[in-house]
């Protein structure tokens, strides 16, 4: 079986066995992809970034993505400013907070 068999079969059953804590992706091999990352990562948090001014806006995969992420119990956003990316700070911790509560909370 090749790898890249092995790795949608994994892929899809993991994405069967929902989390709510966000998406399960394959991470590339490419030339501009990271040495000794994991081949697949659990994203659960994304920020698409588009510097201020910018006259290129998100592409609707990119959204699709953070779409994806966020109905999966994850955080996406677009940035766009300095301030954005304050409140996009601020609300992970909000939400990170609230899950790690969830979790040492006794049943």
């Amino acid at each position: 079986m090749l790898e890249k068999t092995f790795q949608a079969q994994a892929l899809k059953r993991l994405n069967a066995q929902a989390t709510g804590q966000g998406v399960w992706i394959i991470h590339p091999r490419t030339r501009f992809g990271k040495s000794g990352v994991a081949d697949i990562v659990l994203a659960s948090a994304a920020v698409e970034l588009k510097a201020p001014g910018s006259r290129y806006g998100i592409t609707p995969a990119q959204q699709g993505f953070l779409d994806k992420l966020e109905a999966a119990g994850g955080i996406g956003g677009l940035v766009t400013s300095h301030e954005e990316l304050e409140e996009y700070i601020h609300d992970w911790n909000r939400r990170a907070h609230r899950l790690l509560d969830a979790v040492h909370t006794p049943a």
